[in-house]
């Protein structure tokens, strides 16, 4: 048998560093973070979530004024699906970055940004109602 020769380097500031370790994985192997595994999962196989979690998601980030995130997530879930729910989604989405935009370059008061920014949040809002519906 062969000398085995350590081909190991050294890793500084990581959080996540096996050393001398004999270890042999098959299939799903998570090392580090894992952030919202629910949410990889359903972007990552189609799997459905419990409906009720999904909708509590979207509504938490969306009473946390986190609506960039919300849309994002509406995005996600609505991918595929039948109907107007997805278009609907892609429109409110395209709403709200040309409000920011609007917004980061001046062209719109914050009076006017404000009433456009409630009505693209309650259009939200009855989206998710409906996906709560649907799926």
């Amino acid at each position: 048998m062969e000398n085995e020769k350590d081909h190991s380097e050294e890793i500084k500031d990581s959080k996540n560093t096996i050393s001398n370790s004999s270890i042999k994985a098959g299939g799903n192997v998570h090392i580090g973070d894992i952030i919202n595994i629910q949410q990889a999962q359903q972007s990552d196989s189609g799997t459905d979530l419990d409906k009720n979690e999904v909708v509590e998601n979207i509504q938490k980030l969306i009473m946390e004024n986190r609506i960039s995130e919300a849309l994002k997530e509406m995005l996600n879930i609505t991918k595929g699906m039948r109907g107007t729910l997805p278009d609907h989604t892609i429109l409110l989405t395209q709403q709200w970055n040309s409000l920011q935009s609007d917004r980061r370059v001046q062209m719109i008061s914050e009076s006017d940004a404000t009433v456009r920014a409630n009505r693209i949040i309650y259009g939200l809002s009855e989206l998710v109602k409906e996906l709560g519906k649907e799926i």
